[in-house]
């Protein structure tokens, strides 16, 4: 199998996906998994990793690792960081999140705490450790998986969409510090998509909801772009409204 071939050219030596164990993580790991010599998937349920794992060596012939790791500790994300500062993986996608719903004013600050840690604190770390290691070798990848939550505002969402927003400018941040260095940076922001964390909204309809292979298609064609160019945000909405009946 080739390697060392740039970011552009839809082949990647080693691709780390955090959320990786199932839904839009796991449907990223399967795309990308088929032009990678080596895919880590991370998340913090060690059944649901191997499991996801032995899915993906029965599909692929790509070398396949496991990180368990909780990204809402900070420990754990310090682990994560030093594997990306350790091997030379050339593309990063975070995507791991969680959300919860509540108005602001009877929110549990606990989950607020939670959101943040995951859907933001964790992913500016580990894009932080990537970047620094992907500087020096003058190619790279960063995927953020944010949400249309973080563009617009919804009620009973106010940690989510704060989470989202900061991720969002973090992003389109990240992404002027480091592209001379030549690394992509990626936010991509999702609407509904029919997963576990989705699927029980109330008064959604998960048959209007987009599926996890969308998004991962989406993620696909943002890391296969020429190395000249730069997919900054992409905003997917499904086509019919998930909430009318």
């Amino acid at each position: 199998m080739t390697t060392g071939v740039r970011v552009g050219e839809q082949h990647w030596n080693h691709c780390l996906i955090t959320g990786g164990s199932r839904g839009i993580g796991f449907a990223i790991a399967r795309r990308v998994a088929r032009r990678a010599d080596k895919v880590t998937l991370v998340a913090r349920d060690r059944e649901r990793l191997q499991q996801a794992a032995a899915r993906l060596r029965d599909e692929t012939d790509t070398e396949i690792a496991t990180v368990v790791a909780d990204l809402s500790e900070f420990e754990d994300v310090r682990t994560v960081a030093a594997l990306l500062d350790r091997e030379a993986v050339d593309v990063l996608v975070c995507a791991a999140g969680v959300y919860t719903t509540a108005p602001a004013d009877e929110a549990n600050v606990a989950d607020w705490d939670r959101m943040l840690e995951i859907n933001l604190r964790a992913p500016m770390h580990l894009a932080r450790a990537a970047a620094a290691s992907m500087s020096q070798r003058g190619t790279g990848a960063i995927v953020l998986l944010g949400s249309v939550a973080g563009r617009n505002a919804f009620p009973g969402n106010s940690g989510y969409c704060a989470s989202k927003f900061g991720l969002r400018g973090f992003a389109e941040s990240l992404f002027y510090d480091v592209r001379d260095a030549g690394i992509h940076v990626c936010h991509i922001a999702p609407g509904m998509t029919a997963t576990d964390m989705t699927r029980d909204t109330p008064g959604a309809d998960p048959g209007r909801m987009m599926s996890p292979e969308t998004v991962a298609e989406a993620v696909r064609f943002a890391i296969s772009l020429p190395d000249n160019a730069n997919l900054m945000n992409l905003d997917l909405w499904p086509q019919r409204d998930v909430f009318s009946g």
